[in-house]
Parts: structure tokens; sequence; C-alpha cells
């Protein structure tokens, strides 16, 4: 902002002063202390998603016969829409939620079965014993278990 004779005028700038905050900003930038802030990517799905359906939408500006105005026309490729809307909001959630739940079964147990290793190769701790699980725990793990025998048992019959 400057002043022309005593007025204030918003958006006004001389040149002198854009050197000097040219000048302290290259100044100050050549200090070890000074961090220059990095800008924070735009990783909203809103953003990815209308890139990718703007391949498949175009928009044309046609003017009318008079020459006065004009009309947008918008040309949709509505399959390639569709596609890229059940691929990003259903197909891609459900694959990564397998996925995870997937890995989860392996996880733990691996983690766990290295951490005994690692624990008794360089004595940190001795291993935890098993935890006692309460009768309630205990009859409801034996009921889940024969219903699967169950099943097991009623293929073996019909084979």
């Amino acid at each position: 902002m400057s002043t022309l004779a005593g007025t204030s005028i918003p958006g006004a700038t001389h040149k002198n002063a854009d050197e000097e905050r040219a000048r302290r900003l290259h100044s100050s930038s050549s200090s070890p202390s000074h961090h220059v802030p990095m800008k924070i990517p735009d990783l909203r799905f809103e953003q990815s998603y209308l890139k990718g359906i703007s391949k498949f939408v175009h928009t044309e500006h046609v003017n009318d016969g008079n020459g006065e105005g004009h009309m947008e026309v918008v040309k949709v490729d509505w399959g390639n829409v569709a596609w890229i809307t059940f691929r990003d909001q259903m197909f891609m959630p459900l694959l990564q939620g397998l996925v995870w739940g997937a890995a989860s079964q392996f996880i733990v147990p691996v983690s766990s079965y290295v951490r005994r290793q690692l624990s008794s190769i360089f004595g940190l701790r001795p291993p935890r014993p098993p935890v006692k699980t309460g009768e309630f725990t205990d009859r409801m793990r034996d009921w889940s278990k024969s219903l699967s025998r169950g099943a097991e048992a009623n293929i073996a019959l019909a084979k």
C-alpha cells in the first residue's frame, strides 16, 4: 500500500518498496535458521474425482444466430463417468478393506512371533505367559468352533 498526496491507495506499490521486500526476503532465506514451508497437497476425494471425470465431460460455447448471447452445451460420456464413480466410491474402498482385513490376519501373529524371537535372542524380557480368559469367553469360543465342526460333518456326510 502506498500513499499519494496523503491518501492511501490499496494495491499501489512503489518499485523501491518491492525491491526492498525482495532484498529482505533473499537475505533472510540465506540464513540457516530460515525454513521455507512446503505446499501441502490437496488430497481430498472430491478433487481427484473431478479430475478423473473431467476427461469425459466436455463443454462447448455456442453463439446463438443473433450474436447477442451464447449458450453452453455440456456433453457427458455417462458410461465412463459411471465407471469412475463406481470404481472410486464402491470398488476401491471394498478392495482396500479386503486387503487390510486379510493383512491383519497375518500381521498380528507375525509381529508377535518376531517380538518373541527378538526378546528371546536379546534377552530383553521373558515372554509373557498366555492370558487366561474368562469362562464365558471359553464357552463362546467352543460354541463357535462347534458351528464349524457341524458344517464339516455335513460336508463329509454329503460326499
